[in-house]
């Protein structure tokens, strides 16, 4: 397994003083203007909880230290993941929520004094029915400056996935995600910039017809103008323990040559060399181009030793080698969600969410690093 160089780590976000100090499922993206901008979802106070926040921060210096998160979208229920791509002065920010009756559900299996916290929240929103009702979404924000504001208008989309939608090269914005509603089916969608309003394109196939789940995936349009398009599947126990109780936890990938209407049969990432066993890739993908023209898929390993992943494809997606980022990893199965852009000086910047010890919250980490 090729090691990646560690230049320097940090804290990207955290909330220590609060209650509310549990942050995840991050997406990174660099500016126009060169400074890198980490989404998530923030201020929660665990895992599954009423008190998401869609929110957003800057670095100025390559991913040293970064401004405190602020929300751009906070909705009445539980906003979860947030990507966020960039292509000049365009930017999408997307997010998703879930229901008041979910989020009970989860209130009533919490011990102690949180869940009479959780269900006096759950209450409050419930009163206000007609504001969660309209909450209720997947959904995306729009800018016009590449990302330093974004406009009022909360659009919603059909599709929802961790790190949400991609530009192509000629500006289109497509966005590949889970059928809201229906998290078993994955979909390709356009989505007029101008207008907000959601085109589908395509249906991509299930993977091994259907016998294993399709969750989370991410796109990117390849040099010859296809699709690519990386899909996460897993498998679990009978009367599992969530905790590192994967028996399978990987990918797959697919590949339009028609702007996404087709799409091949999913197949397992092919890679090159020393790598995890096939059935433990990790997941869920996120898909980056450098800037000398490799694709770069970022992944975390659920499946023990835990890690994070970096797979390097000169060939387009046809194979990929595996690279493992250096760091330290407590003993559970609730962190990744990595995510990797690029910094000025040619190095690279990733991002995830772990807990910095067994029993402390969530956090937004990011490591800068270069290959050796």
């Amino acid at each position: 397994m090729k090691q990646l160089v560690i230049l320097d780590s940090t804290i990207v976000m955290e909330n220590p003083e609060s209650l509310h100090d549990y942050f995840a499922w991050p997406t990174v993206a660099t500016l126009a203007d060169g400074r890198i901008a980490v989404a998530a979802s923030g201020f929660r106070t665990d895992h599954l909880c009423p008190f998401g926040k869609s929110v957003l921060a800057f670095s100025e210096n390559g991913g040293r230290t970064f401004t405190p998160a602020a929300p751009v979208i906070d909705t009445v229920l539980d906003d979860r993941d947030a990507g966020i791509a960039i292509q000049g002065k365009r930017a999408v920010f997307t997010s998703f929520n879930n229901t008041l009756s979910f989020q009970r559900g989860f209130a009533d299996r919490v011990p102690g004094t949180r869940a009479a916290y959780f269900h006096a929240y759950l209450d409050h929103a419930g009163a206000h029915e007609e504001k969660a009702n309209a909450a209720l979404s997947s959904s995306f924000k729009l800018s016009r400056d590449g990302g330093l504001t974004w406009e009022k208008t909360r659009y919603s989309a059909p599709v929802s996935a961790p790190h949400g939608a991609f530009f192509t090269k000629d500006g289109t914005l497509l966005y590949i995600g889970c059928s809201f509603g229906d998290w078993s089916r994955v979909e390709c969608y356009e989505i007029d910039f101008e207008t907000g309003k959601s085109v589908k394109r395509g249906t991509l196939p299930s993977i091994e017809d259907g016998s294993m789940p399709s969750y989370e995936p991410h796109g990117i349009m390849r040099k010859d103008g296809s699709l690519l398009a990386v899909i996460r599947t897993e498998r679990q126990p009978e009367n599992k323990n969530w905790q590192n109780a994967y028996e399978i936890f990987t990918m797959y990938q697919t590949v339009s040559h028609d702007g996404g209407k087709t799409w091949s049969r999913p197949a397992l990432l092919s890679c090159k060399g020393d790598a995890p066993d096939p059935l433990a890739l990790g997941a869920p993908p996120h898909l980056f181009r450098s800037r000398d023209g490799k694709l770069i898929l970022t992944a975390a390993k659920r499946i023990a030793p835990l890690g994070i992943y970096v797979y390097v494809s000169e060939d387009e997606g046809a194979s990929w080698v595996a690279h493992e980022l250096p760091t330290e990893l407590p003993n559970t199965a609730d962190f990744g969600y990595p995510a990797t852009t690029e910094r000025d000086d040619g190095s690279f910047f990733t991002v995830w969410y772990q807990h910095l010890t067994d029993d402390s919250p969530a956090v937004i980490v990011g490591s800068s690093w270069r290959f050796a």
